[in-house]
Parts: C-alpha cells; structure tokens; sequence
C-alpha cells in the first residue's frame, strides 16, 4: 500500500468508492454552478442529487460533506468508477476552488497537494444492464450474471440462488422471492 506524508492530510471521511484521484478543487454550492467542473477536477459539494451527474462523469474524484455508503454521491460513483469520499462535515469549507489535492477515496483520506499516490487505470466501472427477469437495470456480477437482478436472486450473499443460477443457467421459474415475474420469452 502506497504511503503519503501524514502532515499533508487536510480532511478524512467514509471511502464509499474506491480508487486514487488527483486533480484541482471546485466547490460547487448548487448544480447551476456545474459547468465550472471540467475533467480532471475534483467535485467538492455538500451532496450531489441527480442535477449534478454531467459534473460527477467529468470529476477525477469527489468529495462530499455529508452522505453514507447509500448516498447519491456513494451509489453513482461506484457506478462510475469514480473515486468518492463522503461524510466529510467540512470539505466545502477546508477546501477551495482552485486548490490542488489528492483523494484516496479506498481510505478515506484527502491530501494537500500531489502526494505522488497513483490512480489506478485498469479499474472500469461496472456496467448496468437490462435484466431477463424482471425488466429491472441491474449491475452484473460476473459472467455468469445470466440477467438476473440482485433482488430476484435472493439479495447479495445469497449462496443457494447464485449456485442454482450458475448451475442452471436459467432465470427462477414465474415469480421470484422479490415478487418480480419473469418477462416473457420470445419465442
């Protein structure tokens, strides 16, 4: 695990996308002001609502005041592949526009300036994809997602619908525990 200067850390918060970004701080009070974020930069907000996706896809990381691991913020930069710090309290007011900084969003950690960390580029986001059961957009889990949304599997860590699934390769039959149909099968 790469090490940086424990003096240079200006702000800590919950690590709710992994990954290593750098670039330069635009706070952003609302989403009117987005357009100020161009790639590379760091999104720093309060929190971010759906207004703010445009500014979330060209952000090189974003960190937040408030939020958990099922905020806005959290669930859209997974989804990204964007790394992400929320829960920070304060990072609209330690933070500034035009300030340098580098977010290692896997520990929670924002750093003064370019601390030498490096982002990982072989990482890419996971892709959502129209589920075969219900209809629903779904994140794949694997090659052997066989279009089933997590929900109609049985929720995650649900060892007995996932090796039924992989073993069958077919959806459950009409109803699903979550009460989803199944779609129809073209025929």
């Amino acid at each position: 695990m790469p090490s940086a200067s424990t003096d240079k850390i200006i702000l800590r918060g919950l690590g709710a996308a992994p990954g290593i970004g750098k670039g330069t701080v635009k706070v952003l009070a609302s989403p009117k002001e987005m357009g100020k974020v161009v790639k590379g930069d760091v999104l720093v907000t309060d929190m971010t609502t759906p207004d703010f996706v445009p500014a979330m896809k060209r952000a090189s990381a974003i960190v937040t005041n408030s939020g958990g691991m099922t905020c806005h913020a959290a669930i859209v930069s997974r989804e990204m592949g964007i790394p992400c710090i929320v829960g920070t309290k304060n990072c609209t007011s330690v933070l500034h526009d035009g300030q340098m900084i580098t977010v290692d969003a896997s520990r929670g950690i924002v750093y003064d300036g370019d601390v030498g960390l490096v982002p990982d580029k072989k990482k890419k986001p996971r892709q959502l994809r129209r589920s075969t059961c219900c209809g629903s957009r779904a994140l794949c889990a694997g090659d052997w997602y066989q279009g089933v949304c997590e929900s109609c599997r049985g929720g995650p860590g649900r060892k007995n619908g996932e090796a039924s699934l992989r073993r069958s390769g077919a959806a459950p039959r009409r109803v699903h525990a979550c009460g989803h149909r199944r779609a129809p099968e073209k025929k």
